[in-house]
């Protein structure tokens, strides 16, 4: 099954939009770039966000802290990690959720990378 996301929501408008057209997940990007929100702007949006809707917060080596208190807050309810986040980092990011907080690690691959680097820890994000 196909499933939508619409990733860097910057403003309240883009909500309605989002609201009428019902993808399955909204992306709110806190890693430096063009697109970056506050937390209090992500949380003004996930307030007006269909329920029926699951809010993703984009992250590129973030402080756990800031996705463990967006987390708490109830303005994400999955993180999806760009950085270079280790398998102890994504454990420990759901040891402070009671395993609640749902985690998607991007891997960037190239040619010269070794799939089979990544081959423990696969089962892990897949968990």
């Amino acid at each position: 099954m196909v499933k939508i996301k619409i990733c860097g929501l910057r403003r309240l408008e883009d909500i309605e939009i989002v609201n009428k057209y019902k993808p399955d997940y909204v992306g709110f990007v806190f890693a430096d770039s063009k697109r970056k929100v506050s937390h209090k702007l992500a949380g003004q949006m996930k307030n007006n966000l269909s329920s029926d809707i699951i809010s993703v917060g984009v992250f590129v080596d973030a402080p756990q802290n800031e996705i463990i208190k967006l987390f708490k807050d109830d303005i994400i309810e999955i993180a999806q990690l760009h950085g270079r986040e280790s398998e102890d980092y994504i454990n420990n990011l759901k040891e402070n959720t009671n395993d609640e907080l749902k985690i998607i690690k991007a891997i960037e691959m190239s040619d010269e990378e070794d799939l089979s680097e990544y081959d423990n820890s696969c089962r892990l994000f897949a968990s």
